[in-house]
Protein backbone atom coordinates (compact mmCIF):
# COMPACT_ATOMS: atom_id res chain seq x y z
CA UNK A 1 0.00 0.00 0.00
CA UNK A 2 1.20 3.61 -0.71
CA UNK A 3 2.97 5.32 2.14
CA UNK A 4 1.76 9.12 0.92
CA UNK A 5 -2.02 10.43 1.98
CA UNK A 6 -3.76 12.61 -0.16
CA UNK A 7 -1.78 15.47 0.51
CA UNK A 8 1.66 14.10 -0.43
CA UNK A 9 2.68 13.60 2.87
CA UNK A 10 3.89 10.52 4.76
CA UNK A 11 0.71 8.19 6.13
CA UNK A 12 2.36 5.42 8.28
CA UNK A 13 0.52 1.82 7.47
CA UNK A 14 1.51 -0.42 10.35
CA UNK A 15 0.72 -4.38 10.86
CA UNK A 16 -1.43 -4.43 13.98
CA UNK A 17 -0.44 -3.82 17.16
CA UNK A 18 -1.67 -6.43 20.13
CA UNK A 19 -2.15 -3.24 22.41
CA UNK A 20 -5.77 -1.52 22.20
CA UNK A 21 -6.02 1.73 22.01
CA UNK A 22 -8.89 4.27 22.65
CA UNK A 23 -8.35 5.69 19.79
CA UNK A 24 -6.50 4.68 16.31
CA UNK A 25 -5.64 8.12 16.10
CA UNK A 26 -3.71 7.73 19.06
CA UNK A 27 -2.12 4.60 18.00
CA UNK A 28 -0.69 6.42 14.83
CA UNK A 29 0.49 9.52 16.70
CA UNK A 30 2.39 6.70 18.92
CA UNK A 31 4.09 5.19 15.73
CA UNK A 32 4.09 8.54 14.42
CA UNK A 33 6.39 10.00 17.38
CA UNK A 34 8.93 7.19 17.05
CA UNK A 35 9.72 7.22 13.54
CA UNK A 36 8.57 9.77 11.18
CA UNK A 37 8.90 12.76 13.30
CA UNK A 38 12.27 12.02 14.90
CA UNK A 39 14.07 10.13 11.46
CA UNK A 40 14.28 11.46 8.02
CA UNK A 41 13.80 8.46 5.75
CA UNK A 42 15.46 8.12 2.29
CA UNK A 43 13.18 6.29 0.90
CA UNK A 44 9.88 3.95 1.16
CA UNK A 45 11.77 0.57 2.63
CA UNK A 46 13.73 2.18 4.46
CA UNK A 47 10.43 3.69 6.84
CA UNK A 48 8.72 0.45 5.83
CA UNK A 49 12.02 -1.52 8.03
CA UNK A 50 11.97 1.15 10.84
CA UNK A 51 8.06 -0.04 11.34
CA UNK A 52 8.56 -3.07 11.15
CA UNK A 53 11.23 -2.93 13.97
CA UNK A 54 9.53 -0.44 15.95
CA UNK A 55 6.17 -2.60 16.05
CA UNK A 56 8.60 -5.62 16.73
CA UNK A 57 10.14 -4.46 19.85
CA UNK A 58 6.52 -2.35 21.23
CA UNK A 59 4.84 -6.21 20.87
CA UNK A 60 7.49 -7.65 22.50
CA UNK A 61 7.95 -5.17 25.15
CA UNK A 62 5.10 -3.23 26.04
CA UNK A 63 2.88 -4.69 29.09
CA UNK A 64 -0.85 -5.21 28.07
CA UNK A 65 -3.57 -5.15 30.55
CA UNK A 66 -5.69 -7.53 28.07
CA UNK A 67 -2.87 -10.03 29.05
CA UNK A 68 -3.18 -9.54 32.78
CA UNK A 69 0.51 -7.23 32.68
CA UNK A 70 1.94 -9.96 30.73
CA UNK A 71 4.03 -8.75 27.57
CA UNK A 72 2.29 -10.88 24.09
CA UNK A 73 5.90 -12.97 24.37
CA UNK A 74 5.33 -13.57 28.42
CA UNK A 75 1.80 -14.61 27.09
CA UNK A 76 2.64 -17.04 24.74
CA UNK A 77 5.54 -18.43 26.48
CA UNK A 78 3.06 -19.01 29.54
CA UNK A 79 0.55 -20.65 27.51
CA UNK A 80 3.10 -23.23 25.92
CA UNK A 81 4.55 -24.23 29.20
CA UNK A 82 0.73 -24.67 30.56
CA UNK A 83 -0.73 -25.88 27.57
CA UNK A 84 1.33 -26.96 24.72
CA UNK A 85 -1.34 -29.40 23.07
CA UNK A 86 -3.04 -26.12 21.95
CA UNK A 87 0.27 -25.70 19.85
CA UNK A 88 1.46 -27.70 16.77
CA UNK A 89 4.85 -26.34 16.40
CA UNK A 90 6.87 -24.67 19.37
CA UNK A 91 5.91 -20.84 19.36
CA UNK A 92 9.49 -19.84 20.62
CA UNK A 93 11.46 -21.03 17.82
CA UNK A 94 9.30 -19.11 15.40
CA UNK A 95 10.21 -16.02 17.58
CA UNK A 96 12.59 -13.53 15.83
CA UNK A 97 15.65 -12.89 17.50
CA UNK A 98 19.17 -11.74 17.23
CA UNK A 99 19.90 -14.15 14.04
CA UNK A 100 16.87 -12.98 12.18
Amino acid sequence: SPLLNDNNSLAVHAPVVKRRFRTPQRMNRTIKDATVRRYHYNNHQKLRRHLDDFVTAYNFGRRLETLKGLTPYEFIRKAWQTEPDRFILNPLHQMPGLNT
